[in-house]
């Protein structure tokens, strides 16, 4: 939903009241670092203490305890926001038509906002850890479509302006955050209501220390980009960089969800040292990545000026944004597929080589995009992210599986992610080969849907256990 009505809000809106929109998201992943790793140690606790029979009361006492933390958090969140927003309105952003007063108010609506969505990540954590994704994704499929269909809905009847749009998404997070609330207690059961506990922040500091740490380099690292750009850009530039991010981050909605999904399981089968099960639960996270989101990442960078073409209808964002498009789904790409190693090492509890590894590269980072910015613009900070994130899977692969499983590095690189690139590649060029300019727009969208299903199905046959799986269910059906 946050993809499909982006390009009817840039028309009722303008460009660079979406630029303001840009800025909350950036400012938003900013802030996250603020979580203090709490969300995370609430995912890994649930998942931990599910697996015992007498210890929903402790379960219960760690939910309370960080709920509570959280919502204090998302408190200092607000009164933060509400008290730069003066500056942020009058010094930070360069607006050429919106006026100064008319972006403070956007601001201060934004703060609010903020505040509100703040503790759904605690939330998720929980769901998430009592492997209740499915709840959790009905929750948030509601909400999504309330955030995008509703948005557009009260532009169009009570004025196009930033105002109304915050306005709209403070009431929906209002609503999210007291569904999601709801669920988790519900999930916990009514054994207790749980309680604080300082016993519990004594248990989980180290971890969620570690997260800390991890998330404050992650954080500055995927929204140092659009921080900066928001000060060397125009709004409206900046506008269609943040289009072009928007548009890439929604393989995010792929890549979150597995995630999501294998980490309390890695955890679990870690708490209960089942190795064999854990290295093929591995793998198969792993394979299951790059099936979910190789496919889309080259459809979408081999064919985004006509993607957008037929999107948008709209010439000046397809020649600012189609380039951007490609690159950082590119750099999104290699960073999803980092995403199940990475829960490995959380549910092994190492947090040390994320950390480490985080802090290196934004020594290198920030000097990278602003020198980069100033000789290429957008496009400069776009290359920067994809070297970023080739670098991590050069280095940081080799690093943890030499620690937590030193025999399966090579089965990561060939059967996890070698075999399915490959086979995408080839497909695309080919689909890339037989697209001819002249195509129209109908033919245009036959090929590009034809090309992600043919991606699609060209990676599952390569990857080692999708193919197993196919052999042995059509072998059980014709001896059936």
């Amino acid at each position: 939903m946050q993809i499909v009505f982006v390009p009817f809000y840039i028309r009722l809106m303008g460009v660079e009241s979406y630029g303001i929109v840009g800025f909350f998201a950036a400012l938003t992943g900013m802030l996250a670092v603020l979580d203090l790793g709490l969300s995370q140690a609430m995912n890994r606790e649930m998942a931990r203490l599910s697996i015992e029979d007498d210890e929903a009361a402790q379960m219960a006492d760690t939910a309370r305890t960080l709920e509570i933390i959280y919502w204090c958090m998302a408190l200092a969140v607000f009164s933060v926001m509400i008290l730069c927003s003066g500056y942020i309105a009058y010094h930070w952003l360069n607006p050429k038509h919106l006026s100064r007063e008319s972006l403070l108010q956007a601001l201060w609506i934004m703060a609010f906002v903020i505040g509100l969505r703040w503790p759904v990540a605690i939330y998720s954590g929980g769901l998430n850890g009592l492997q209740k994704q499915v709840e959790l994704n009905i929750i948030q499929i509601v909400f999504s479509t309330f955030q995008g269909a509703g948005a557009l809905a009260v532009l169009w009847a009570f004025g196009s302006t930033i105002q109304v749009f915050f306005l709209w998404q403070g009431l929906v997070a209002f609503l999210q955050v007291i569904a999601m609330r709801m669920t988790l207690w519900r999930g916990l059961g009514r054994i207790s209501k749980g309680r604080f506990s300082k016993r519990i922040l004594e248990r989980v500091w180290h971890f969620a220390v570690g997260m800390t740490g991890i998330s404050l380099a992650a954080t500055i690292l995927t929204q140092m980009d659009k921080v900066i750009l928001s000060r060397m850009l125009s709004l409206a530039d900046f506008g269609y960089y943040t289009f072009a991010a928007t548009v890439a981050a929604a393989l995010y909605r792929i890549i979150g969800p597995i995630f999501s999904a294998y980490y309390p399981k890695l955890t679990e089968l870690v708490s209960r040292n089942d190795h064999e099960e854990l290295v093929k639960t591995y793998h198969q996270g792993c394979q299951m990545m790059s099936v979910a989101i190789l496919p889309a990442t080259l459809v979408l960078a081999f064919f985004s000026n006509e993607i957008m073409k037929l999107w948008t209808h709209n010439p000046e964002v397809v020649v600012h944004s189609s380039l951007l498009v490609s690159l950082l789904v590119i750099g999104n790409a290699m960073n999803g597929l980092m995403n199940i190693p990475y829960a490995l090492q959380l549910a092994h509890g190492w947090t040390k080589l994320a950390f480490y590894q985080n802090l290196v590269a934004l020594v290198i980072l920030a000097p990278a995009i602003y020198f980069s910015t100033l000789r290429w613009g957008a496009t400069g900070a776009a290359v920067v992210w994809i070297i970023l994130n080739f670098g991590y899977l050069l280095f940081s692969i080799q690093i943890m599986h030499q620690r937590l499983l030193p025999q399966e590095k090579l089965r990561w690189y060939l059967d996890d992610t070698g075999l399915p690139l490959l086979a995408v590649l080839l497909t695309i060029f080919f689909a890339r080969m037989i697209m001819q300019p002249e195509t129209s727009g109908v033919l245009y969208a036959a090929t590009i849907l034809m090309a992600l299903v043919a991606t699609q199905a060209a990676a599952i046959i390569s990857v080692p256990q999708f193919r197993h799986t196919l052999f042995f269910r059509e072998s059980w059906k014709l001896r059936k």
